[in-house]
């Protein structure tokens, strides 16, 4: 299975080739023809047109995600909570069905401690609290979703 790592800004291009990744530069709001369809999932964390106050956005952003993924490919969202306002959360986008493409196949909250302290703990302690505080009280929605 290839894994590609991408994104829109050089500085984290630079930090990914430096971390031994070639990844691709992808502005998702300008999805290149040649990119549709050619991916069975996609792994999103905090991509700012997702985060998007601007529902509007998020929803195109949603739409221009589905064109690079197959059928029935799949897409995992991983969006911090936030307060209402801001920032657009997974209950917004649930709410207003920005996914029109998509159908949610599984949601969940994750993420009880800030990223950092995770590799400060044993990893059997880790998955422990995880397994029962992260569905209550994580700090992250995950959403997985599957192309129509």
């Amino acid at each position: 299975m290839d894994i590609v790592a991408s994104d829109a800004s050089d500085a984290f291009l630079n930090h990914m080739t430096d971390s031994g990744l070639r990844p691709l530069h992808i502005d998702i709001m300008n999805i290149n023809d040649e990119l549709a369809g050619k991916y069975g999932n996609i792994i999103t964390r905090g991509v700012s047109p997702m985060i998007s106050a601007d529902l509007a956005l998020v929803r195109r952003t949603y739409a221009n995600i589905r064109r690079l993924l197959s059928n029935r490919g799949r897409l995992i969202v991983l969006i911090p909570r936030t307060l209402p306002g801001e920032f657009s959360t997974i209950a917004l986008h649930h709410k207003h069905n920005l996914w029109v493409e998509f159908r949610e196949i599984r949601h969940l909250r994750l993420q009880v401690f800030p990223a950092p302290w995770y590799n400060k703990l044993p990893i059997s302690v880790a998955v422990i609290v995880e397994n029962i505080l992260g569905r209550y009280c994580g700090i992250c929605d995950v959403s997985i979703l599957e192309a129509e």
